[in-house]
């Protein structure tokens, strides 16, 4: 029996109400879009353990305490700027199939979200053939949003036109501000941990608020933007890596990144290209782990290309996964290895027809 079945039999009904805890700039996208954008599904062993199916999914919890979402609050991940959607659970099912799933539980034989998780995932996952799910807002019954009291000039830039945004829809929205954790006064100060302690206490109170959407520490948010006018944020100048990368690219040492090809890339010309000849040099190189010198290493790869594009910062991942869904397809494939092992069966066939020519 395979393991979804069992989990579909331990809860046979989607929650009416259904969570989904995101970032500001991915918010900001289905706000502006009015559509969620789904991640390809099965990139992972334990993913294809699941026996599904469908090309994307979007992971859902059936309540705040949801290892998932009140882990973070526990500590092992601070939260800070992160929309918590509350969904429409009844409507997602008439349209989409939503499966229970316990997916650490199933890789580790834990429950919860992780090593150090203090509650189980409840989590449930919508499975779709499609990678956008339309009409995004009209599922959202309510965003909640906990800010940091802290933010850079870029994060604050990009806040301002998320509040404008969701100002012109109907959906209700409460704001919280996290207790600022940074200064304890000093780890010699004597009342080091007396002050740690109270504002672990206090942010801890806040971030309960924020799970149960009270009106209890809600703060508006305008004044909160009046503040940041007082305090002008922190200046984001992309950190040590970018400028690195931009200075090698001014000297002509490596191509600009937005005109640098990618790893994935490669993968691409792999699916598309028939003949030896019109391949890259390193899509060339990556044929040569892939049929002969690390097979192993290449799958793995491929599988990191397919998890990094579901990021919403990863630079063409939105594309790429686009790209991944349609070798799918045409392949019958499910899988990053199985998409490998038709490669590998391609070219194989491919040089040694050159060979016998």
């Amino acid at each position: 029996m395979r393991l979804l079945e069992i989990f579909s039999q331990l809860t046979e009904t989607t929650s009416d109400i259904v969570y989904h805890l995101t970032n500001l700039g991915s918010l900001a996208d289905i706000i502006d879009s009015n559509k969620f954008r789904l991640p390809l599904s099965s990139s992972t062993s334990a993913e294809v353990a699941m026996g599904v199916h469908k090309l994307f999914y979007m992971s859902l919890a059936r309540n705040p305490s949801s290892g998932y979402i009140s882990d973070k609050g526990e500590g092992n991940v601070i939260l800070k700027n992160q929309p918590l959607l509350v969904l429409d659970g009844a409507k997602l099912s008439q349209r989409y199939k939503i499966v229970p799933v316990e997916y650490w539980g199933v890789k580790n034989g834990r429950q919860g979200s992780g090593p150090n998780s203090r509650g189980k995932e409840q989590e449930d996952r919508l499975f779709s053939d499609q990678q956008f799910i339309p009409d995004a807002i009209s599922y959202i019954k309510e965003i909640r949003i906990i800010l940091d009291p802290k933010i850079d000039e870029r994060e604050s830039s990009r806040l301002r036109k998320l509040y404008l945004a969701l100002s012109k829809t109907n959906i209700a929205v409460k704001w919280y501000c996290n207790v600022d954790d940074y200064e304890y006064g000093g780890i010699f100060s004597p009342d080091y941990e007396q002050t740690k302690a109270k504002k672990r206490k206090e942010q801890s109170e806040v971030v309960q608020s924020f799970l149960r959407g009270s009106d209890k520490n809600q703060i508006n948010p305008a004044q909160y933007f009046k503040q940041l006018n007082k305090e002008k944020p922190s200046t984001y100048d992309g950190g040590a890596w970018d400028k690195a990368e931009k200075l090698k690219a001014k000297r002509g040492m490596i191509e600009p990144s937005d005109q640098r090809l990618r790893d994935e890339d490669y993968y691409k010309e792999l699916f598309y290209k028939n003949s030896l000849e019109a391949l890259s040099p390193k899509a060339r190189s990556k044929l040569y782990y892939l049929t002969g010198y690390n097979p192993t290493d290449s799958i793995r790869s491929l599988e990191a290309a397919v998890q990094n594009a579901r990021s919403p910062h990863h630079r063409g991942g939105t594309e790429f996964q686009a790209e991944i869904a349609k070798m799918y397809k045409a392949t019958k494939t499910n899988t990053p290895k199985e998409l490998c092992t038709y490669f590998i069966n391609k070219w194989t066939k491919i040089r040694n027809d050159s060979q016998t020519r």
